[in-house]
């Protein structure tokens, strides 16, 4: 009797590939998110990983190489805003030790996120609301992100460190 051939050698699995949206967010909005949490591991003088409104600031300021045209356009401006006087650069590096690669960073954090400051989980609540009555899928985008960072959903002025940089 004849033996049958040996079976082909199996390809490996290729790795699995990171996320791109977090549930509820599209993918700017999750790359915005992904960058602050990689930064609330990285800020200075932080006794403890949490989510801050301005590690989320920063977070859309930086992502301009992230993101798509559009939203990379709102990164560009707030990061103009938030330049205005020159010394945005050397606050930022007094807050965060900022990684060289931000895309290997965003791609390599993952899901497992620090928890929320109290600031930053309802500008996280309020950008789903904003993003709910502004948009036709209700994902909420970088745009909704940056509007609950300087106002509420009933669009007065929120009382926040966001809003009092980019005044």
């Amino acid at each position: 009797p004849r033996t049958p051939p040996p079976p082909p050698p199996q390809r490996p699995e290729p790795p699995p590939t990171p996320p791109t949206d977090l549930p509820g967010y599209d993918a700017p909005a999750s790359a915005n998110l992904r960058l602050a949490y990689v930064l609330s591991r990285r800020r200075k003088e932080a006794k403890r990983a949490l989510l801050r409104s301005s590690g989320l600031l920063v977070a859309i300021a930086e992502s301009e190489r992230l993101l798509p045209p559009g939203d990379a356009e709102l990164a560009k401006m707030l990061r103009g805003m938030l330049d205005h006087d020159g010394g945005y650069g050397a606050t930022r590096d007094a807050a965060f030790d900022m990684p060289a690669d931000l895309a290997a960073a965003v791609a390599a954090a993952g899901d497992s996120f620090p928890p929320l400051s109290n600031n930053a989980q309802p500008i996280l609540e309020d950008a789903r609301l904003i993003a709910g009555r502004t948009a036709a899928n209700a994902a909420v985008g970088a745009r909704h992100l940056l509007a609950a960072l300087i106002s509420m959903p009933d669009g007065t002025d929120r009382a926040s460190d966001a809003r009092a940089r980019l005044t």
